[in-house]
């Protein structure tokens, strides 16, 4: 018997229908555009033109002013237009533009963002600032991006490094830096309001307002609120549900005092309230209960900064209070921090460009314990204190560039630190550079890693014929996690149309936090009979990370854009990595990312904007790959801005992450709908 092989099917009758007749759309807008495109007048897609964003500004590199395009780091700058026409209502989700940032959603409210692997909630090689001011938590060494409450709309452009920063910036700084900066308020005067519903933002609402004080000062209030729908019900709990709410206040100030002083003050409360499950391990059958309650986490800050610029050089010295309180169901923790630095910049002789400082921040915790989670002592303040200088040297008429920069940093946990960096930069033409670099950045253990025991589950083994209660213990001896990084890029504008961005790193790892074990103990009758078992921790693993990373744009036509970026990692790890049930997962990336966009600037002040994204699987803990799409249609109507935003569109739910910490597994990124109307005055 013969069988005819079928022929295969049209991609288009791949899609379920929905999609059929959204595909049929797009390409008869495309096919619109086009004719429109051809008649149109001269519109600029983005606001910045190709030469005038390798101009930009970046201070994050070096904490001083410089060109884009003479940074010699592998660095990305996301402007505002960039955020506005993403689509995207939350940080994390406007960085999965980046090239080498993986993000990943684990639930409504939380996210993995992680460069150059190491990934996770808890992703410790990381540093994130919003204004120069880190929001790096030493309690697990991450970040709470729910938290991570700033206005879109403030924002002037997101400054991301992918690599070390540590010379500048400090301890943490390891794998990148992620700085948010928000525009002066005085760089606009008016109110805008934005309002936004959908099928998983629920409701979102936001209100600026910019008031010119006096002709040298101005203030901006800003108030935002929003409700993110729950995820899919978690398997183990279907009824339990992780709907998030958020609110933020904040206020800033900017005055010049004098020709050559300006002042800036900030103030910002931020609060979430989260319906939230956890399962945690019991002592009877089945040896594990979801218990459901609320998580509260909240954030208030005030920073003040003040810069002083000379002839020769400018002088900066910034301070913030913050007090933060989060509360799981497992663990709490109240802190109080205070931090403290001055920077001078100092231009010597033609050459020379000096860049030094000091810092000096103070941090005291009060933690709440539970049945799960112990911390021996409850209250501790730990104390970090530095000091850096960076030279920058320019040679053959400032086309060969050199810098080199040290940090000398002190913590309660290991002593002294030393983290310095060589840097060089050949433009080689105007439109064309080279760079290389050498650095060495560490990672501080955690409040968390130093004086807690967590039980992480409980087991039934053929040998024992009572349950065994596995718990993860801190030792008394803690190191700091090291990294040595080489890296080199090239970038090449060609003309005004399009431009190239290419990076590759090699990075060795050293002393990272490690498992091993099991520790058979003693037999206990309370609370229930059972055998206790440790697993000691410990900093002896070592680790190596390889990659490239390619962004490139091209803008054939004045009201077209199109930018594609792509990475690839490669590694390993020897010893024993912490990837057990329970223990943060920390090393499981996806080996290889990809971003293509689209944007158009129709007539009649229409934009459409498209991106498809690709992420590979994750190896450790089996997560699929994925392959998905964003579409968004902007209208401006006077000063109304209307747009529909729809993402995550080729399929209903995806899991993208594990959970960590008790969490349960869910489906958290589903296909949306938004729709956001901004109206300015």
């Amino acid at each position: 018997m013969t069988t005819r092989p079928s022929r295969p099917r049209p991609f288009s009758r791949c899609l379920p229908d929905p999609f059929r007749r959204t595909a049929l759309a797009a390409v008869t807008v495309l096919l619109i555009a086009r004719g429109a495109l051809a008649q149109g007048t001269r519109a600029d897609v983005s606001g910045m033109s190709i030469e005038e964003l390798m101009k930009v500004d970046v201070t994050t590199v070096s904490r001083r002013a410089e060109r884009l395009q003479e940074t010699a780091a592998a660095v990305t700058v996301l402007t505002s237009e960039d955020i506005r026409r993403s689509g995207a209502t939350s940080i994390p989700d406007v960085l999965r533009l980046v090239p080498g940032v993986h993000v990943a959603r684990i639930d409504s409210n939380k996210w993995s963002v992680s460069v150059r692997g190491f990934t996770g909630r808890y992703s410790n090689k990381l540093l994130v600032l919003i204004d120069g001011r880190s929001v790096y938590t030493p309690l697990f060494s991450g970040v709470i991006w729910d938290a991570v409450s700033v206005p879109l709309a403030t924002i002037e452009r997101i400054e991301v490094i992918r690599g070390p920063g540590a010379t500048m910036w400090g301890a943490n700084a390891v794998n990148g830096v992620i700085n948010i900066i928000t525009r002066s308020a005085s760089a606009s005067a008016g109110v805008q309001a934005t309002a936004a519903t959908g099928t998983e933002d629920r409701a979102l609402f936001s209100l600026t307002a910019d008031r010119q004080v006096t002709a040298a000062s101005a203030v901006r209030g800003d108030v935002a609120l929003a409700t993110t729908d729950a995820s899919q019900p978690a398997p183990l709990s279907p009824d339990s549900s992780d709907r998030w709410h958020n609110l933020r206040v904040g206020m800033r100030a900017d005055s010049r005092i004098s020709a050559r002083d300006e002042f800036s003050v900030q103030a910002a409360y931020t609060a979430s309230r989260i319906d939230d499950a956890w399962l945690f391990p019991t002592l009877v059958v089945p040896y594990g209960a979801v218990t459901t309650g609320v998580a509260r986490h909240a954030v208030a800050f005030t920073s003040a900064e003040w810069r002083g610029t000379a002839a020769p050089g400018e002088t900066t010295v910034r301070g913030s209070v913050e007090h933060s309180n989060v509360q799981e169901g497992f663990a709490g923790e109240h802190r109080f921090t205070l931090a403290l630095e001055a920077q001078r910049t100092q231009r010597m002789g033609r050459r020379h460009t000096l860049v030094a400082g000091l810092s000096e921040r103070y941090s005291r915790d009060d933690l709440t314990q539970s049945t799960w989670v112990q911390f021996s002592p409850p209250q501790r303040t730990l104390q970090w204190r530095s000091i850096f200088g960076q030279d920058d040297v320019t040679f053959a008429g400032g086309r060969v560039r050199a810098t080199a920069g040290l940090k000398m940093e002190h913590n309660d946990y290991t002593g002294w630190e030393v983290q310095p960096n060589v840097r060089g930069l050949w433009s080689i033409t105007n439109t064309q550079a080279m760079w290389a670099a050498v650095s060495r950045a560490v990672r501080l253990p955690s409040r968390g890693e130093a004086d807690s025991t967590l039980w992480l589950l409980t087991g039934v083994t053929p040998t024992s014929p009572v349950p065994v209660r596995v718990r993860l213990e801190a030792l008394g001896r803690l190191d700091a996690e090291t990294m040595h990084a080489y890296e080199a890029g090239y970038r090449h504008q060609f003309g005004s149309a399009a431009s190239i961005d290419l990076s590759a790193f090699d990075q060795t790892y050293g002393s990272l936090r490690s498992v091993s074990a099991p520790e058979v103990g003693a037999f206990e009758l309370t609370p229930a009979p059972h055998v206790d078992a440790t697993v000691p921790l410990s900093f002896t693993a070592s680790g190596r990370r390889r990659g490239i990373e390619a962004a490139a744009e091209w803008r054939p036509h004045a009201r077209v854009r199109l930018v594609g970026t792509a990475s690839w990692l490669d590694g390993y790890n020897n010893g024993s990595p912490a990837t057990i049930v329970g223990v943060p997962v920390t090393d499981d990336p996806p080996r290889r990312l990809g971003v293509g966009r689209v944007s158009l600037n129709l007539p009649a002040h229409v934009e459409l904007d498209g991106a498809v994204r690709y992420v590979s699987q994750l190896a450790t803990t089996g997560v699929p790959g994925y392959v998905t799409a964003d579409v968004r249609l902007g209208f401006r109507i006077g000063s109304v801005n209307l747009s529909f935003a729809g993402r995550n569109l080729t399929s209903a739910s995806r899991r993208e992450f594990v959970p960590e910490f008790f969490g349960l597994s869910r489906a958290a990124a589903e296909r949306s709908l938004t729709i956001r109307a901004s109206v300015s005055r």
